[in-house]
């Protein structure tokens, strides 16, 4: 009993469980005081993972749990969990809706890369970053609501969503990482809010049907080199008339039409030539 505590104090991760019924692995935390799904071997359509095991909450989800399972449709996730691993879901090709809930509040890179089946996501409203590759080849993915704790969306985070029509950037993100949204053929306007200090080279590469922006950042408006990525199709470009223009790109590459009132805010108008 002795050896087992010492253990327990000199091990994060120790003591590996199976669940034989319901094909679930788990591995006790002692710094957590709660447990790890390591692994899920079942083939079930909907998944439910248990909220306790052995009495104690589940708080990770491994980065290896579901990865590759060709089975899964659905996977309830209860809101004892903080943390998906990354990996965790790739290649789940028949993952087609998933809700995370706000007791997450992190993502790690690559968690639902290659799902090509999912639509329907909901996002923790206490993520503070969406990891590099976490949507990477999520080919059915329409839209997504990035809530407003991210402050960071990961490089190639939604590359080849080659169906995301639709994406709302909230006002707490900051930073857009390279490859950001590269390939997302299907994405036709976007708004970058006035929170966006940094938006990497390459983060909107090769979207040819975006064709309106709204650029509520100054700096980014400013930048002398994001039109690489950013304005590379547009062929509309909004500009709140508050903001002062030293970017010599747009009196170049655009014509400046008549100002507009769009939601009760007058904005400058360029079209490319």
């Amino acid at each position: 009993m002795e050896k087992v505590e010492e253990d327990l104090k000199n091990y994060e991760l120790t003591a590996v469980y199976e669940n034989i019924e319901n094909a679930f692995e788990f591995r006790y935390i002692p710094t957590l005081n709660g447990y790890e799904l390591v692994k899920y071997t079942g083939n079930a359509r909907v998944v439910e993972i248990p909220a306790l095991y052995k009495d104690l909450p589940v708080k990770i989800i491994n980065g290896s749990s579901f990865n590759g399972n060709k089975s899964i449709c659905n996977v309830i996730l209860p809101d004892t969990i903080t943390k998906i691993g990354g990996g965790a879901f790739s290649g789940c090709t028949s993952l087609v809706s998933i809700k995370i809930p706000n007791s997450v509040t992190d993502i790690g890179d690559w968690t639902f890369n290659g799902c090509t089946s999912l639509a329907d996501i909901t996002l923790s409203n206490s993520l503070t970053k969406i990891g590099s590759q976490a949507f990477d080849d999520c080919t059915s993915l329409k839209s997504v609501a990035i809530p407003n704790s991210v402050t960071t969306i990961g490089s190639y985070a939604f590359e080849n969503c080659t169906s995301l029509t639709s994406i709302t950037i909230p006002n707490s993100v900051t930073s857009i990482d390279g490859g950001a949204f590269r390939d997302c053929i299907s994405l036709k306007s976007v708004v970058i809010p006035n929170s966006v200090m940094y938006i990497i080279s390459c983060a909107f590469e090769n979207c040819k049907n975006l064709k309106t922006i709204y650029v509520e950042s100054e700096k980014i408006v400013n930048s002398t080199y994001v039109e690489h990525c950013l304005f590379d199709y547009a062929d509309d470009i909004y500009i709140p008339a508050d903001i002062e223009i030293t970017n010599s790109y747009f009196d170049v590459v655009c014509e400046k039409k008549e100002n507009v009132i769009i939601n009760n805010k007058e904005y400058y108008h360029f079209k490319r030539r």
